[in-house]
This record gives structure tokens, C-alpha cells and sequence, in this order.
């Protein structure tokens, strides 16, 4: 069996913001106009719900005043599922069975888990980053109200990168700037 590409690590990265807009809409499914994705089991009204962040990196140095916008989308528990644990993401092969690979002699699960919560991109011919955020409304609404209630902010971000893609693994938002540790 050729052996598995290691994932890259997890940089931190502290993003102090100077900026926030949110929009809260409602109304009915665009999907039940819409022919080729309407099905017994479309929801008729939709709830939805942004915060968008933008500021500039504070920590690595190495990054320092790259600029980053993340816009944060809340929705509700049955548009995704936030509840996966890792048997979900138990790797099968081709006829559909678990799959298992050898480690230090013994069998072990072969877990495929998502890359990361929301993916971030480049914008061309700028330091500037801008990414997309998942997050169940409860969680949204705490967000919400940190954002309209403090100031300063500070967003602290988990990049990692899987092949060409920068996926976000971790997203909170802070009332203080996080420690560094001493990295640089």
C-alpha cells in the first residue's frame, strides 16, 4: 500500500478586527422556484444569517498586515450536520467495505476526516485572504453578540493546507489578543 500523504500542520494566525457587517434574512426557499432542485423534502422558508470580520494579521510576524475577511454563515442543525463524529468518516474501499490500515502490527481504522470547517483563498495581486465559515446559529448568535458588544476583537484562525486548497480548522472570536508562546 503506498504510503499516505501527512497533513501540514496547523499555523495559528491572529487577526485583529477592524470591521464587521452582519445581515439577518428571511423568506421563502429559493429552491421551490427552481425545478431541477425542488423534491418532496425542500424546505419552504429559509433563515439566514452573516457576519462578515475583515482586519489585518497581527501574529506570525512573518504575516503580519496580510488582510483577511471571513464571512461567517449561521444556519440551522438540518442544513448541516454538526453533530459527525469520526465512525462517519471511516474510509471504504471499492466494494464499499471499512477499510483498515496496518499500524506498528496491529489493524487500525482508516478515518478520512473533513479537511477543515471552511476553506480560504487568495485574492490575486493583494496580501489578502478571504474565507467562508459554517457555524450552527446558537453559535452564531454568541458571535453576534461579542462582535456588538466589544471592542476590540480579535479572530484567531487554524490555516491548513491540503494540496493547493487553504482549508480553516479552527475559528474563534476573542475579546483579548491570545498569547503567542514566544513564536515568531
Amino acid at each position: 500500500m503506498p504510503r499516505r500523504a501527512t497533513r501540514s500542520p496547523t499555523i495559528l494566525l491572529t487577526v485583529k478586527v477592524d470591521r464587521y457587517a452582519s445581515c439577518i434574512d428571511t423568506g421563502l426557499s429559493w429552491d421551490i422556484d427552481d425545478p431541477y432542485r425542488r423534491r418532496d423534502d425542500t424546505r419552504i422558508y429559509r433563515f439566514d444569517a452573516t457576519l462578515e470580520l475583515e482586519g489585518d494579521v497581527t501574529h506570525p510576524k512573518a504575516r503580519a498586515g496580510e488582510r483577511y475577511r471571513i464571512v461567517v454563515y449561521g444556519r440551522e442543525r438540518a442544513a448541516l450536520d454538526f453533530d459527525v463524529t469520526l465512525a462517519r468518516c471511516h474510509a471504504r474501499d471499492e466494494q464499499g467495505g471499512l477499510r483498515y490500515r496496518t499500524v506498528r502490527g496491529q489493524s487500525v481504522p482508516d478515518y478520512t476526516p473533513p479537511p477543515g470547517i471552511g476553506s480560504l483563498e487568495k485574492v490575486r495581486g493583494i496580501a489578502r485572504r478571504k474565507g467562508v465559515v459554517w457555524v450552527p446559529n446558537t453559535f452564531f448568535s454568541q458571535m453576534l453578540t461579542l462582535a456588538i458588544a466589544t471592542k476590540p476583537l480579535y479572530l484567531q484562525i487554524g490555516e491548513r493546507r491540503a494540496e493547493r486548497i487553504r482549508w480553516i480548522t479552527r475559528f474563534a472570536l476573542m475579546t483579548e489578543e491570545p498569547e503567542t508562546d514566544g513564536e515568531e
